[in-house]
């Protein structure tokens, strides 16, 4: 009985490191998987979509900022008020657009991060306009984002791009 059951152990021992060999093999074949899929195929598709996603996003701030200016200025008269009210709907048109767009990314396993705010995370972000800060506090502290980031199942695809505020010495002295 005493070696039927160091054999049965060594048995169970052998078979627990084939299955961790096994989940590390299987692992590692998915991870080559990935790296090719996204590299060969998804890679340039998801490129595009993101770009038109940008493009659409800008698109729609512009028109979104000309409605603001429009209501500001805006005559009584009818004619003004069609205007404003096709350049509403275009509006919407673009933001079900970015929907429709962010749905076929969504289906290719593609999502939007979340902004992130405080200090700029140089994993998740990019820093791509420096503002002066007032004070050595405010260093690195992100102001605002101008594209937002994408992940690809677990990877980053594209860091959200940021503006950020930097602190110099003796900068803002030298204005005064």
């Amino acid at each position: 009985p005493a070696v039927v059951a160091d054999l049965r152990t060594l048995i169970e021992l052998k078979n627990g490191i084939s299955q961790s060999m096994f989940a590390a093999l299987h692992e590692e074949l998915k991870g080559y998987k990935d790296g090719f899929l996204l590299d060969s195929v998804h890679r340039p598709i998801i490129r595009d979509l993101i770009s038109l996603y940008d493009d659409t996003a800008e698109i729609r701030r512009q028109v979104s900022a000309a409605i603001t200016g429009a209501k500001e200025k805006q005559d009584a008269g009818k004619a003004s008020s069609a205007l404003l009210d096709r350049i509403r709907t275009i509006e919407v048109n673009l933001g079900h657009h970015m929907e429709f767009i962010k749905e076929v990314l969504n289906r290719l396993e593609v999502a939007i991060m979340p902004p992130h705010t405080g200090k700029l995370d140089k994993h998740s972000q990019r820093a791509v306009v420096v503002e002066m800060a007032e004070d050595q506090e405010q260093d690195g502290t992100v102001v605002r984002a101008l594209k937002p980031g994408f992940m690809w199942k677990d990877r980053i695809f594209r860091p959200e791009e940021v503006v950020i505020r930097k602190w110099k010495e003796g900068f803002l002295v030298a204005l005064k």
